[in-house]
């Protein structure tokens, strides 16, 4: 089993669905997590029992996503802006 965490805080908990002793079989997982800080320390954590060695952690990948705002926001946001600019000159 292996547990996954950000700065000290558990996200998932991921556990290998083989049940072949002595073989080591790869499997893939996905976890979504927002990071709080421009610098995020991500924790990996073997949680097997001492006496098993037979576990690995291969390529891991981050995909990095920045919010941008939905085109429906931008429409009210320049319908504001044409509102204000037309109050304005309504009362020059």
């Amino acid at each position: 089993m292996l547990v996954g965490g950000i700065g000290g805080t558990l996200i998932d908990t991921a556990t290998n669905s083989s049940t072949t002793t002595g073989t080591q079989t790869w499997e893939q997982f996905t976890t979504t997590f927002t990071a709080t800080s421009s610098s995020t320390t991500l924790d990996f954590i073997n949680a097997d029992p001492g006496s098993d060695n037979s576990n690995g952690l291969d390529y891991v990948v981050l995909n990095a996503s920045v919010a941008t705002p939905e085109p429906s926001t931008l429409v009210l946001l320049g319908a504001g802006l044409v509102g204000v600019g037309l109050l304005r000159k309504r009362f020059r």
